[in-house]
């Protein structure tokens, strides 16, 4: 039996039962499978490149990375007193630039 991985949706027969490999995993094929499969799509199968790791490690690490993702995803950032001072100090200096009477302003002016 050739392990390889399906990258489309394939069903082969066995025992009178259908069987479908999952998309992306390593499966055992019969050689007469392959050759059914690869006649009628080419390119339906391939060898596997990294499947052969550890699939514990990968799911935990899928897992993990999710869970801190959705552990963070519904926080928002902290926000201090000193952060809204600050917000609040730069938009006044902002707008006081806005307002500026014209002093020091030399630009475009028609003389």
């Amino acid at each position: 039996m050739a392990k390889l991985v399906p990258t489309v949706s394939v069903i082969v027969v066995r025992d009178s039962k259908r069987v479908k490999p999952v998309i992306g995993k390593g499966f055992d094929f019969t050689a007469d499978e392959v050759a059914s499969i690869n006649g009628q799509h080419p390119g339906a199968l391939r060898k596997p490149v990294n499947e052969t790791a550890d699939e514990t490690t990968e799911s935990n690490a899928t897992v993990d990375g999710n869970a801190a993702l959705d552990k963070t995803a519904n926080k928002a950032p902290k926000t201090t007193k000193a952060t809204k001072k600050a917000a609040a100090s730069q938009a006044d200096s902002q707008s006081s630039d806005a307002t500026n009477d014209g002093e020091g302003d030399d630009e475009d002016e028609d003389i």
